[in-house]
């Protein structure tokens, strides 16, 4: 879809990022929510090596989406730090 828009509007139209969640909110979506909080505590080591899995991905996603959009990429009224994972919005001020 990035490629689409991108040739369509020739970069004038800024592109925004996807609005991904947390990597616990995924792994959430992933796993029922009682058994992730569970592992925890009967199984720390895999809930640790889940979300460190879901980072990754999203980190690889995001820098995807970054050098396929290029100086087209739009913020839609969010800072982001892709480097750190942090995103701000302009309501959190």
């Amino acid at each position: 879809m990035i490629d689409y828009f991108l040739e369509e509007t020739q970069g004038r139209i800024p592109i925004s990022l996807c609005d991904v969640q947390s990597p616990f909110n995924i792994a959430a979506m992933l796993v029922d929510m009682n058994a992730l909080l569970m592992g925890f505590y009967d199984c720390p080591d895999q809930v640790v090596e889940l979300l460190d899995r879901i980072t990754q991905l999203l980190t690889d996603f995001t820098h995807e989406q970054v050098n396929r959009i290029g100086e087209a990429t739009g913020m839609a009224g969010a800072w982001i730090c892709i480097v750190a994972g942090i995103r701000r919005t302009w309501d959190e001020r």
